[in-house]
């Protein structure tokens, strides 16, 4: 099971304290509803008993889903500059679990996990509808970037673009910003074969996977970050 407490927050609006449950580690294999809360748009939110606002804690855990192999270090959103530090915090925290000085049978389990890390709501909840579509997430990046491209409006600045959901259209996605997860910008549509679209695309861009992958830090923003 996961690891959570509740904790108090003041509210934004007026100052009352709101109570809400914040996790330290997530298992979504053994606790199903909490993939669907982070989905949804729920986990580690609260409401206001005072003016009925709504707060929304940042994420700041671990996640681990092994019947999906995935494992995830989630961080705030405003830490996303410094994802280099924090990608040497999840390497530590995931050798711990599954490296070496695990059971011999959990670092088998490990060795058929994929580690990832993510910043703020929307990068997280992009990573696991993914990993539910049984998507490669190296792929997807690099045929976003295409995506991007194709756009006739320029992309907001300090802006990602996102997976948001589905529909029967395809898939929506939204410039979220870098540093608060804010939406910016209409939402972009794109048919559900759009990853094969894009790769039979002759303005395909294979050095774009070799540039994202390795390490935990699957992402468009790794390639503009200076690193």
């Amino acid at each position: 099971m996961g690891i959570s407490q509740t904790e108090l927050f003041p509210c934004g609006e007026c100052g009352n304290q709101i109570a809400i449950e914040v996790h330290s580690s997530l298992n979504f294999s053994r606790q199903p509803e909490l993939l669907e809360a982070l989905l949804l748009g729920t986990l580690q939110l609260g409401q206001c008993e005072k003016c009925q606002s709504y707060l929304r804690v940042e994420p700041e855990f671990s996640v681990v889903d092994l019947k999906n192999n995935i494992w995830i270090g989630a961080f705030p959103a405003a830490s996303l500059p410094h994802w280099k530090n924090c990608e040497d915090v999840c390497k530590k925290t995931f050798d711990k679990s599954f490296g070496p000085t695990a059971p011999e049978e959990i670092q088998e389990m490990g060795k058929t996990i994929t580690p990832r890390m993510t910043f703020g709501w929307a990068a997280l909840k992009e990573k696991m509808m993914l990993n539910q579509l049984r998507f490669d997430d190296l792929v997807f990046e690099s045929a976003k970037a295409q995506l991007i491209e194709s756009q006739a409006a320029p992309a907001p600045e300090e802006a990602s673009l996102r997976l948001t959901g589905l529909d029967p259209q395809g898939f929506i996605f939204r410039w979220v910003h870098h540093l608060n997860d804010e939406y910016l910008g209409e939402k972009i549509q794109a048919p559900l074969n759009f990853v094969q679209i894009q790769q039979q695309s002759p303005l395909k861009k294979p050095d774009i996977n070799e540039r994202l992958k390795g390490g935990f830090f699957i992402d468009l923003y790794k390639l503009n970050s200076g690193h």
